[in-house]
């Protein structure tokens, strides 16, 4: 009876800390900006708000680049709001608050001690609601890339459901693992479901977003493929199973040519700063570039860049030596995890699956930005939410572990220092985005002034020279591309016209 109150007394507190989160974001965006579009939202206005029912490129190949979602959620925008740009970013915080949701409640499951489960959920919640990623948060247009991450934790919750279906939780209540095996498996029809849910979650909500989740399925898919005996490599027995991964990956590959021909039909600019260069080329020219773009990114996905920039000029004379020994630091608290993971004999496939985007993310975002040339590139906050899959699985990992730890109640020294090791590990990670969000919450007043001062300029755009305009409303493209789109908005009366 006092296990089933205790229950309800955590599902009702992960519900509160979201709520709280939430609430949070949202002061933040209504004390940070004002409703005014800028940056990429140029180019939408300009594309998009002419004719919001013209769903041509809908019937083209560019139809997944497009995003079909945002064609719905703008015409919902335009009729209800006049073009809102608060209703992007509540609609944002909004699915960043269910993806939050959905990993308190399953991580909580897989604890046994309530005290650890409580302090986990707050844990996880300060990653997810952290303004670490503040960038992305002010710029609703990232509205389709927290709905997709909501839908990828679905994804992976259902593959590891699909994969566990029929087969015993272990948990640590007498047993010697922890989590599922995905020793078992239904019949192939059983998959359909998870099927029509990576379809549609490719072809309508991920644009880019989806190269990474499709990857993480592909490869652990071969993973399971696979067995090792006797130090040699060889093919699962199982017909099932087999059948059941080359489904999934040929569904994988199916996302992944769709997406790269639509993201290669019609022109293609690169951005200011392109600098057509292979990989070879760069690794011959400056080998240590990739190793200081990784160590960086990390870094940022620690501690945010501009606090990061504030305390090398404060305390390390401007040097990027603390930059990178935040990464490396990171770095061995990501190795701690995966060692105590194993140690331990721990399976979870929901939190492989994580830990595998995050770790591709990183990746990604490195081949997609090289040829910047900039190591700094990787370190921007719009990249924050790619950046948290990885820092929620190593915590969620950790805090497992601990949890192990302290059921089995062996009271050595080596577990009391394993346990301090492990919660030091944690609130290194929790209290970078701790810092961050603190130096995000003192600059808020600065943005919105900002903001602002940008609509003044709006109101008065003839009276603006094409730099300044590329400089106030950061679109560096063309000046006349802003002008339009005020136009556009003046002569429909949306947004700040309204």
């Amino acid at each position: 009876m006092k296990s089933k109150i205790l229950e309800k007394a955590v599902k009702i507190f992960i519900i509160l800390v979201t709520m709280f989160g939430f609430v949070f974001l949202m002061n933040y965006i209504f004390n940070s900006s004002i409703d005014l579009i800028l940056s990429d939202y140029i180019r939408i206005v300009n594309n998009y708000l002419n004719n919001i029912y013209d769903f041509k490129y809908l019937f083209s190949f560019e139809f997944i680049t497009r995003v079909p979602i945002t064609y719905l959620m703008r015409i919902v925008n335009v009729v209800f709001f006049k073009y809102s740009v608060f209703f992007d970013k509540i609609v944002g915080i909004l699915f960043l608050s269910f993806f939050n949701l959905l990993i308190c409640d399953y991580v909580s499951k897989q604890i046994n001690n309530f005290i650890i489960k409580f302090i986990t959920i707050i844990s996880i919640s300060l990653i997810s609601f952290s303004l670490l990623q503040w960038e992305m948060i002010l710029n609703g247009t990232g509205y389709p890339h927290y709905m997709t991450i909501f839908l990828i934790i679905i994804i992976y919750l259902n593959y590891e459901k699909y994969n566990c279906r029929g087969e015993q939780k272990y948990s640590c209540r007498g047993e010697q693992k922890y989590g599922c095996r995905g020793e078992h498996c239904e019949p192939l029809g059983t998959l359909i479901p998870l099927i029509v849910l990576i379809l549609s979650t490719s072809l309508i909500f991920a644009g880019s977003y989806q190269v990474a989740y499709l990857f993480t399925i592909f490869f652990y898919c071969i993973l399971q493929s696979l067995y090792i005996d006797n130090k040699i490599i060889k093919i699962v027995n199982d017909k099932q199973k087999i059948k059941k991964n080359v489904l999934l990956m040929s569904i994988c590959i199916l996302c992944i040519l769709l997406y790269l021909i639509s993201s290669n039909t019609g022109e293609v600019v690169n951005p200011v700063g392109f600098n057509e260069i292979s990989l070879i080329e760069l690794l011959v020219n400056d080998i240590k570039f990739p190793i200081k773009f990784i160590l960086k990114s990390l870094s940022s996905s620690i501690i945010g860049v501009e606090t990061l920039d504030l305390y090398k000029m404060a305390f390390f004379n401007n040097t990027d030596k603390f930059i990178y020994v935040i990464g490396f630091l990171y770095i061995i608290v990501i190795l701690s995890a995966i060692a105590f993971y194993f140690k331990y004999k721990l399976k979870y496939i929901f939190l492989e699956l994580m830990f595998i985007t995050g770790v591709i993310n990183y990746g990604l975002i490195f081949l997609a930005r090289f040829r910047f040339l900039n190591v700094n590139y990787g370190m921007s906050s719009r990249y924050g939410i790619q950046y948290m899959f990885l820092s929620i699985s190593i915590v969620s990992i950790i805090f497992i572990t601990i949890d192990k730890i302290l059921y089995e109640k062996n009271i050595k020294l080596k577990n009391i220092a394993l346990t301090v090791v492990l919660l030091v590990s944690v609130i290194f990670i929790n209290l970078g985005h701790i810092i961050t969000t603190k130096n995000e919450l003192d600059k808020m007043e600065a943005r919105k002034m900002y903001y602002i001062n940008a609509k003044n300029v709006a109101l008065n755009i003839e009276n603006y020279s094409d730099e300044d305009l590329k400089n106030v409303f950061e679109y560096r493209r063309s000046a006349e591309s802003i002008k339009m789109a005020f136009k556009i908005l003046k002569d429909k009366k949306y947004n700040i016209y309204k």
